[in-house]
């Protein structure tokens, strides 16, 4: 799996893409990774641009551990808005299931979306 961090300053978000086999050990890197960025502040908009990546080795156990990791990181992430695009072969029900189980116990807002530009309109209205 490998990945991008792009903040934009003049949006107030920063844009995430990932490429390849997405894997529960390389999304916690790179949450690491975005944290531990001195242009990250909590309550940043996101923009996780997954339409390059491939879904299929993400089981619902890593699912459950991304959960876990993120409610653990919650007072990192802040307030903002996190805007999921998916490729149209993503595994909706999936990605439902780990919304379902993390968005609840954190302070931010999570929706998906199959393009950069819905997901922008969104981060715009929240």
């Amino acid at each position: 799996m490998h990945y991008e961090i792009e903040f934009h300053e003049n949006k107030s978000c920063v844009i995430i893409r990932t490429f390849g086999d997405l894997t529960f050990d390389g999304l916690q890197l790179m949450l690491e990774k975005l944290l531990a960025d001195p242009k990250w502040k909590a309550s940043l908009n996101a923009i996780v641009d997954n339409r390059a990546a491939l879904f299929d080795t993400l089981t619902l156990y890593d699912l459950q551990k991304l959960s876990l990791l993120v409610k653990r990181l919650k007072d990192n992430l802040g307030y903002g808005a996190c805007a999921i695009v998916l490729p149209d072969y993503a595994d909706f029900t999936k990605i439902a299931m780990w919304k379902v189980m993390t968005e609840p116990a954190v302070r931010f807002r999570i929706d998906y979306f199959d393009s950069v530009e819905a997901a922008t309109e969104w981060l715009n209205d929240v």
